[in-house]
């Protein structure tokens, strides 16, 4: 059998995801797999290269740059269906039996029409819910997510639609779309390896002394950073003085690039708070380390009702999380015991949880069981059928 494993970006839990499936492909001949990835995936992850040329059955092909291009800052619709275009002629060029699509909420409106010859797997994100205060236009997104969950669940040709973490979620899909193809997937946690000799402050030139916290990964309006950033100007300056803000990562745009920019611009002018951007992409191992040597993590994302590696990380490496109280990961923060909760998404009540944080006693006895349920090893059999 052939099987194809299409995801082409490499932000966050995308490249992640593909490590560890490429690290867990079986050895057997039966199968041949093949991922579709970003194109400079090579530059990234060089060391996944070097394992796939010991196997006759792994392959690792990188879309040109032309063709991620064309699937970028598009409509929804357009998206869908360019993106689906793409991966439907790698599938037809590999004479392809299976394909697993790794952010399944880019194909949901293209396969409410294709029925193609190969069946179809995916991991879906958010399935039904908005994060709008607005009560009318929240009851809209509801209803148009719902529409497209029904309408290309009739597909025949949908295999398995995977949900992290959510049960409750997925039951109710299930029973209310009258199938079985919905299924739980364990969010992984990898234990991965710090940098050698890596001394975070010494690096980014921040003081002994500072407490860090840390927000990592894509950043944007809906992951909360602007209001991680403008919660400093409600922190007292004796507290400032003591502080750290490390933000890492890439903007999802250049219009959000811009906007975080000039906010650290007016910080850095005004505040005695120290903040830093590393606008960049960066290793596995680096991000480990960040982890690690940080003593806050800032998650205060307003869409809480997925799972976040992020989360995931700061567990494993037993940091207090500042995270937002609704959703799946307010449940997990408050069943497992992995840090503060904000009740609403909004500059002061985040400065609030920061100046809590600082003296915070956690018990991370609950988090050690949190870390144990979420192993790679699940979930690569899981979306591998191993």
């Amino acid at each position: 059998m052939n099987k194809l494993f299409f995801d082409i970006s490499i932000s966050g839990h995308h490249s992640e995801y593909l490590t560890h499936l490429i690290n867990s492909v079986p050895s057997s001949l039966n199968d041949n797999y093949y991922f579709i990835v970003h194109p400079f995936f090579s530059k990234h992850f060089p060391d996944l290269y070097e394992k796939v040329d010991l196997f006759e059955n792994i392959y690792i092909i990188e879309v040109t740059s032309h063709e991620f291009n064309k699937t970028q800052k598009l409509s929804l619709i357009k998206a869908s269906y360019v993106s689906y275009r793409i991966m439907n002629q790698y599938a037809i060029r590999y004479n392809i039996d299976q394909v697993t699509l790794l952010y399944f909420n880019t194909f949901q409106l293209s396969t409410i029409f294709y029925r193609p010859k190969y069946s179809i797997s995916g991991i879906l994100f958010f399935p039904l819910y908005s994060t709008s205060n607005n009560v009318i236009y929240k009851a809209f997104k509801y209803l148009k997510k719902y529409l497209i969950i029904k309408l290309f669940s009739y597909n025949p040709k949908i295999k398995n639609i995977f949900i992290l973490e959510d049960t409750q979620i997925v039951n109710f899909l299930n029973k209310e779309f009258k199938t079985t193809f919905f299924k739980t997937l364990s969010d992984p946690i990898p234990n991965l390896s710090p940098l050698k000799n890596f001394d975070m402050k010494n690096h980014y030139g921040i003081n002994n002394n500072n407490k860090v916290f840390l927000h990592i990964g894509s950043l944007s309006e809906r992951k909360g950073t602007f209001e991680i950033i403008d919660s400093i100007y409600h922190l007292p300056n004796d507290k400032q003085k003591n502080m750290t803000f490390l933000i890492v990562g890439k903007a999802t745009d250049l219009v959000t690039e811009e906007i975080i920019l000039s906010k650290i611009k007016k910080i850095q002018k005004s505040e005695y708070c120290k903040i830093i951007w590393d606008n960049q992409f960066i290793s596995n191992e680096m991000m480990k380390s960040l982890f690690n040597q940080s003593d806050v993590i800032l998650m205060t994302y307003k869409n809480n009702q997925g799972s976040s590696g992020i989360l995931g990380h700061a567990a494993i490496s037993e940091k207090i999380l500042i995270a937002t109280n609704n959703g799946l990961i307010g449940r997990l923060v408050k069943e497992f015991n992995l840090g503060l909760l904000v009740d609403k998404v909004h500059p002061k009540e985040i400065a609030d949880k920061i100046l809590e944080s600082i003296d915070a006693k956690i018990d991370f006895k609950k988090s050690k069981s949190f870390v144990r349920r979420k192993s790679v090893k699940s979930f690569a059999n899981t979306i591998l059928e191993k």
